[in-house]
């Protein structure tokens, strides 16, 4: 015999069709169907699930897509599953998190990570970003719309301590995306962002050196990453001061091990793990040792779950882009 949870003699439908249609996934692979009720929260049916013992952890929901493949960018970790049974009725209700993951931080002076950049859009922070001379910072590239960049809604802030005000704000003439940027896998996420106005140097406003392509950077020596991300991601409570700490680089076999299930790591990640943790809005902020920018963060699945590691971009991998757009 065969459960009837299928559509037969459908037809391929866009998503903007049905833009509420979502799906659970179960380490990764498709499990069921779901519906989008708001900005939190998906209904499914209960027997999506092991109901005699439910871990949310396995579970992750995808929406936005109409194909049947891993969209990092639109995947979601549950916190909490709440089964409703009766008679005539099996429902499953989740709260949902987007993990693009600085918590466990401490206040941090500008001064001293004056590299320290965020991106604006429309005026509100979107990511972070790092200076790289007077009229360049770099980003990750999903920061972005990868299909319609409009340079002209983009800003970026530089030089203060404050997550809302201070230092200075550049209008941005062009946004240059890696040429290989793909967001299925999430890799060559790097953008080059050009500003419209050269920067004024000064002791809260500086650039930082980049690495050597060959360097070697060693399993469990510290970095330091900074940012304006959340540092409460269960009260989504973003900090007043720009956030900083120390993470312990981690080795590729334990990073691979830990996203097995659900992302392929590459030579061009760099991983770290510890107390400390980047977390949503801190995308693209430095990732720093021996006072050069040796990553910026690209994700993270739950800022306070040790067992993921935070993914950043290996600035090494990518120095002829980088080299390549800096004049």
């Amino acid at each position: 015999m065969s459960i009837n949870n299928r559509i037969v003699n459908g037809i391929d439908t866009d998503i903007s069709q049905v833009p509420y249609q979502a799906y659970i996934l179960r380490k990764g692979f498709p499990q069921c169907g779901a519906v989008i009720l708001n900005e939190k929260t998906v209904i499914s049916v209960g027997y999506c699930f092991d109901i005699e013992e439910i871990d949310p952890s396995e579970f992750q929901v995808r929406v936005g897509t109409s194909d049947h493949i891993l969209q990092l960018l639109k995947m979601f970790f549950m916190k909490q599953v709440i089964i409703i049974l009766s008679a005539s009725l099996i429902l499953g209700i989740f709260s949902m998190s987007i993990n693009n993951r600085i918590v466990n931080g401490i206040d941090t002076d500008i001064s001293q990570v004056p590299y320290q950049a965020y991106i604006l859009r429309k005026g509100f922070p979107q990511c972070g970003a790092v200076i790289l001379n007077e009229k360049t910072v770099i980003s990750v590239g999903y920061c972005f719309d990868i299909e319609e960049i409009d340079p002209s809604e983009f800003q970026v802030r530089v030089g203060t301590s404050d997550r809302n005000e201070g230092g200075s704000v550049a209008n941005v003439a062009e946004i240059i995306l890696h040429p290989n940027l793909e967001t299925d896998p999430l890799t060559n996420n790097l953008a080059i962002v050009k500003l419209a106005t050269p920067l004024t140097f000064n002791e809260n406003v500086k650039s930082i050196a980049l690495p050597e392509p060959n360097i070697v950077i060693s399993p469990n020596s510290l970095a330091t990453v900074s940012g304006f991300g959340l540092y409460d991601e269960e009260e989504e409570l973003y900090p007043e001061k720009l956030q900083s700490g120390t993470v312990t680089i981690v080795g590729p076999t334990i990073c691979t091990e830990a996203y097995a299930q659900l992302f392929p790591v590459k030579n061009q990640h760099l991983c770290s793990t510890g107390d400390i943790s980047p977390c949503s809005g801190d995308e693209g902020s430095p990732l720093v040792q021996d006072n050069k920018l040796i990553g910026v963060v690209s994700f993270g699945f739950d800022c306070q779950n040790s067992k993921y590691p935070t993914i950043y971009v290996r600035i090494s991998e990518f120095r002829d882009f980088i080299d390549g757009n800096l004049n």
